[in-house]
């Protein structure tokens, strides 16, 4: 099964860049310009992983985070946030939460790396029950 990622990031070309990335390592991406915007793909498809970016126009990455946490079909699904140093701060009050985050710039490759490593502590191991 393909893991179906929700990437939300202003930047059209950092967007494309990195939603080719992921697809080349076998993942459907879906990618929005705003925070407003993954909400509404959200609610109407089913995604394994949310990418925010941190600062974005019209509802930015913790914004949408929270609206995303405030609703019960999607507090299970793991976000990310790809954020620039300034937001660090911002990013430690989200708390548990959290799946992970990237600094901007980033490498795309990093950043698959992350996703993979994210998935395998998701993933049960073989010893594990069910």
């Amino acid at each position: 099964m393909k893991l179906r990622v929700l990437l939300a990031d202003d930047d059209a070309d950092l967007r494309f860049l990195t939603a080719c990335t992921l697809e080349d390592e076998g993942w459907e991406v879906t990618g929005v310009p705003n925070g407003r915007e993954a909400i509404e793909r959200l609610r109407q498809g089913a995604f394994d992983l949310v990418i925010l970016d941190a600062q974005m126009p019209v509802m930015d990455g913790f914004e949408a985070y929270e609206l995303i946490r405030q609703d019960a079909l999607f507090s299970a699904i793991p976000i990310m946030f790809l954020t620039a140093q300034s937001t660090l701060a911002q990013l430690a009050e989200l708390g548990a939460g959290l799946a992970g985050h990237i600094k901007k710039p980033y490498d795309v490759d990093t950043l698959a790396r992350q996703i993979e490593a994210l998935l395998q502590k998701a993933r049960p191991g073989p010893d594990s029950p069910g």
